[in-house]
């Protein structure tokens, strides 16, 4: 009773991605019209077609059954022998139905795409990219990348040293660039290099040939023996060229600071400065002149100033063509020791130009240093805040005759001094 089967082939091969066939009879045992249908035991029935699906027998006939076997190209699709069944089931005859076994030896087929992220790395001296390998096999991928330089100028490494990729996984690698030679200006070069990946299995067969010694596995390798990939480095100059123009623009800006300062700036600050100098002199009822002289290499005479331990030398100017003298060179000096004055006296027919004037503080005393004329104060100084002050005026100050130029010092406790020298001419009144 029920239904018998007979397969044509025990064992069959596919690769994922391809076909398989062998015929199926069946023959009804049955003693009634029975309708048979076909399904695989031990294998997904997805990879199964049926020609035709069902088949409508009499009573002691026969007929055969074209089985299609189509497994997926898929990483999932194991590789190795897949024992299955074909089963026949009577729709008359539930116990009757008929399971005729087989082997299917599925492929191993290597679908490996790999890629470096960016293609193009830049920089001056390193670069980083990124080895992507996506396994879309039904096996295992291991590899070694290692990089080619036909120019021998860019140096790969890569981390790890070998990519281990499972079925269906990706897997990353960093690479690191580095250039043997320097580039210190002009424009990007573009350097050229390949990354090769070597598969195991080739390397294995490489090293034993290399060796004498036979390959442990007389197995066809799946995967290829390289898989070669093109990569850019593009080269910055070490001094780019926006940095010559940053340069040259500073150049440009410091000349022209120059150019304003001297044309511009510096005359207005040094009006300035007069104009300030010169109120300060008419409120204290000195009028500021300006001399000129006729300096030639003239006899010394020495004069002596006023109280308190003044002292100080004197030159007469040259003579004009006429014969007549125009002024005299003075050079003096004021100094105070403890909390009196010192008095310089403008002899009578003459008028005191003052140019430069230094206030000294040697010891660093505390107290007031004040700078006089006929008692009206000029200038004043607090030793705790200097050793050394000079001043120097192109607008000389003036100090008619008779006039008295006094250095005084005030609220200094114990030992202490203080010193004024001023140079200038001294002209007819």
């Amino acid at each position: 009773m029920g239904a018998e089967a007979h397969l044509s082939v025990s064992a069959l091969s596919v690769v994922p991605g391809e076909t398989a066939q062998l015929d199926v009879m069946v023959r009804n045992n049955g003693t009634v019209v029975d309708q048979f249908g076909f399904d695989l035991v031990g294998a997904p029935n997805e990879w199964a077609t049926f020609d035709p699906p069902s088949l409508s027998l009499f009573p002691a006939t026969e007929q055969t059954v074209r089985l299609t076997i189509a497994p997926p190209r898929a990483p999932t699709t194991v590789p190795g022998p897949m024992p299955f069944g074909v089963r026949v089931h009577s729709a008359e005859d539930a116990a009757g139905s008929s399971v005729e076994e087989a082997t299917l030896f599925v492929a191993a087929f290597s679908e490996v795409v790999a890629e470096l992220i960016p293609h193009a790395a830049r920089g001056r001296f390193r670069a980083k990219l990124q080895l992507a390998v996506d396994n879309r096999s039904n096996i295992a991928y291991r590899a070694r990348p290692s990089g080619v330089d036909p120019d021998e100028v860019v140096e790969l490494s890569f981390l790890p040293p070998y990519v281990e990729v499972a079925p269906g996984a990706v897997s990353f690698a960093r690479v690191s660039l580095r250039t043997r030679a320097r580039l210190w200006r002009g424009d990007p070069v573009t350097r050229a290099f390949q990354v090769m990946l070597e598969e195991q299995e080739a390397l294995n067969a490489a090293e034993a040939a290399a060796s004498g010694q036979p390959l442990a596995s007389a197995e066809e390798p799946v995967h290829p023996a390289t898989i070669p990939l093109d990569g850019v480095l593009l080269q910055d100059p070490i001094l780019p060229s926006w940095l010559w123009k940053a340069l040259l623009a500073l150049i440009l800006l410091a000349i022209a600071a120059v150019i304003l300062w001297f044309n511009l700036l510096k005359p207005q600050i040094q009006a300035a400065a007069q104009n300030q100098v010169a109120k300060q002199l008419a409120n204290a009822g000195i009028t500021a002149t300006t001399t000129t002289t006729t300096v030639a290499a003239p006899p010394t005479t020495t004069a002596s100033g006023g109280s308190g331990g003044s002292h100080g030398h004197t030159g007469t100017t040259g003579n004009s063509s006429a014969g007549t003298t125009v002024g005299v060179t003075i050079n003096q000096s004021l100094v105070v020791n403890g909390n009196t004055t010192a008095t310089y006296v403008v002899p009578p027919g003459k008028i005191l130009e003052i140019t430069d004037v230094l206030v000294q503080n040697t010891a660093g005393n505390n107290g007031i240093v004040q700078l006089s004329s006929n008692g009206s104060e000029l200038m004043k100084w607090s030793m705790a805040d200097f050793r050394d002050l000079d001043y120097h005026w192109i607008t000389p100050t003036t100090f008619g005759q008779l006039v008295r130029v006094q250095l005084t010092l005030s609220g200094c406790s114990g030992t202490c001094s203080a010193g004024l020298y001023f140079a200038g001419m001294l002209v007819k009144s």
